[in-house]
């Protein structure tokens, strides 16, 4: 039996990890712990947030710091839209508390978990 690849940690990833390890919730600008993924490095700058590259498939990607928390996918238009399948069930598999989708293109928000 092989071993599994090691996955990845996004773009701000390894601070997330590394509260999550120590048992702490992340803090942000915006007063709670939501964390928002996203595609873009424009989007979601007062929350604590993962930028991932639209090259890389989401399976390779590490979200076990999303664990029970509030998590915000933020993305634009069709061509981020039609990477979301994969995305969102890479982070409904890690359990977070609550999970959106906002596609700013289209301002539509797109709750997927509730609390």
């Amino acid at each position: 039996m092989s071993a599994q690849p090691k996955k990845r940690l996004p773009a701000y990833g390894k601070e997330l990890m590394q509260v999550r390890m120590s048992g702490g919730v992340p803090k942000n600008g915006c007063g709670n712990g939501m964390v928002v993924v996203t595609y873009g490095w424009n989007w979601g700058k007062c929350f604590k947030r993962v930028v991932l590259d639209k090259g890389v498939p989401p399976a390779q990607y590490e979200f076990r710091f999303l664990a029970g928390l509030d998590v915000m996918v933020v993305f634009e238009g069709v061509d981020e839209g039609r990477l979301l399948g994969d995305l969102i069930q890479e982070i409904l598999s890690v359990k977070p508390r609550w999970l959106a989708t906002c596609d700013m293109a289209g301002s539509r928000v797109n709750i997927l978990k509730r609390l």
